[in-house]
């Protein structure tokens, strides 16, 4: 007599077919990908990513090259994504050098105009001036056959050196050399042609210089809970600056922070935050003479009460 089962198996082997299959997919052979797409990567990875990215643009400053591969991560703002990564490098005591390419990437795609491209002038080649028309025989009394000159052979004379070729204008053509000076750096040519010199662009920044102070003013703002050191860097063609190391020291004490972490207020803005009771002295890593004596000012607000001000710094480069 058979016996009769119910549903109750094929459940029970439908459980365990699904948690060996489980087992199997997630500890016996997990999955391993291998050349994924940069926008499936985890967030620790993206950050890797991001900072590869920026120390190539700063060893090569291609930043088309940059801006394709920032491109693959997705990121629905690069510059902010770029800035908040350097201020978790230098919260979480990262590489300097890391934090500083960052920002500077940060500012470059910032300070980008909308038209990426860069006009490059062509250069048109000159025509080729035409040898001048020889002038019609004039009709004589007695007029006789003229005879074609024969077809010059170019003979060519070698010497040592630099040279300067010499044309002589007879049946035979004899190319002469003849050594120039030693003194003399750029050779004559002599051609049909006219070549159209190719055009030199000038940078207007100024790297290396030491950076001055412009302008120097306190803030009064009632809205700001504590005294903030402001500092804005920019360079001599005006542009902000990131990435640049300032140190701020007291009497027993010193800090670094850097331009270029709140690209929202400046991509050259720095602060720091003071504490009433101290004299700091301000300094750009970089170079540059130390400005001292910064204390935290008193203010009043409209309704008499005190509070602690700040001050606020334009730095620049001549």
């Amino acid at each position: 007599m058979r016996e009769s089962r119910g549903s109750w198996y094929l459940l029970t082997g439908l459980i365990l077919g699904i948690a060996m299959g489980l087992l199997y997919a997630w500890l016996v052979s997990p999955v391993h990908y291998v050349n994924t797409a940069p926008s499936s990567m985890s967030t620790a990875s993206k950050d890797r990513y991001r900072s590869l990215i920026a120390l190539a643009y700063a060893a090569d400053g291609d930043l088309g090259r940059a801006r394709v591969r920032l491109a693959l991560l997705h990121d629905p703002d690069s510059v902010q994504a770029l800035a908040a990564q350097a201020q978790r490098t230098i919260a979480d005591g990262g590489v300097t050098a890391e934090a500083r390419a960052l920002a500077a990437l940060a500012s470059a795609l910032g300070n980008e105009p909308a038209s990426a491209g860069v006009d490059t002038p062509a250069i048109t080649p000159a025509q080729p001036t035409p040898l001048a028309a020889t002038a019609p025989p004039q009709a004589s009394s007695t007029p006789r056959p003229t005879a074609l000159p024969p077809i010059p052979t170019p003979t060519r004379t070698q010497t040592p050196g630099l040279t300067q070729i010499i044309i002589t204008a007879s049946p035979t053509l004899t190319v002469t050399t003849t050594p120039l000076p030693s003194t003399q750096t750029t050779a004559t040519r002599f051609s049909g042609t006219r070549e159209t010199p190719t055009p030199t662009f000038t940078a207007t920044a100024t790297p290396g210089q030491p950076f001055v102070v412009k302008d120097r003013s306190q803030v009064c703002d009632p809205t700001r809970p504590k005294p903030l050191l402001q500092v804005e860097l920019i360079d001599a063609a005006g542009r902000p600056v990131p990435g640049v190391e300032l140190a701020v020291s007291w009497q027993g004490g010193e800090d670094t922070f850097f331009t270029g972490l709140m690209p929202d207020i400046d991509l050259g803005y720095a602060d720091f935050v003071m504490s009433p009771d101290l004299t700091y002295s301000l300094r750009v890593m970089d170079g540059g003479q130390p400005i001292t004596g910064i204390k935290a000012p008193q203010c009043t607000d409209q309704n008499g009460q005190a509070y602690w001000g700040g001050w606020s710094f334009r730095l620049a480069q001549p």
